[in-house]
């Protein structure tokens, strides 16, 4: 469970610098500002990644965002890469990330994300992400 929330921590911070990044090319808010505005980044997400225009994010789409963060950020990517499945079988690949984060907040059941549920996924996932860095933050 640990590695799970850990995983998707990761995930949304990529999501979320994958979003910033995008948006300060276009000449927008600062990304600190844009970290803390899921609707923001839900929307961005849905005009960038709808490929099929349906207003929702498949898995293929949702993994297309991860994967071109990563290609982007080869840095970020390799805190991302570093996860482990919950057997410790090795690295989490993007469509698998997907596939598991769809499943955890696809509300309606319809195999997608639409917007309110990307915002309730990076609302969430920014939550497990502070979380997660106030132990590290406090034992220094």
């Amino acid at each position: 469970m640990r590695s799970t929330i850990c995983i998707a921590a990761t995930t949304a911070l990529a999501l979320l610098l994958l979003a910033g990044n995008a948006y300060a090319a276009d000449g927008t808010p600062p990304k600190h500002e844009q970290h803390a505005n899921p609707a923001t980044i839900a929307q961005h997400m849905l005009e960038r990644f709808d490929t099929n225009g349906d207003g929702k994010l498949d898995a293929n789409e949702l993994s297309a965002a991860l994967e071109q963060h990563q290609e982007k950020h080869a840095t970020a990517a390799k805190v991302v890469k570093a996860g482990k499945t919950a057997k410790g079988s090795g690295a989490v690949s993007d469509t698998a990330r997907a596939e598991a984060l769809i499943k955890r907040f696809d509300t309606d059941g319809d195999h997608k994300l639409n917007e309110a549920e990307l915002q309730t996924m990076l609302t969430t996932l920014q939550a497990a992400h502070a979380a997660h860095k106030k132990p590290a933050a406090a034992s220094l």
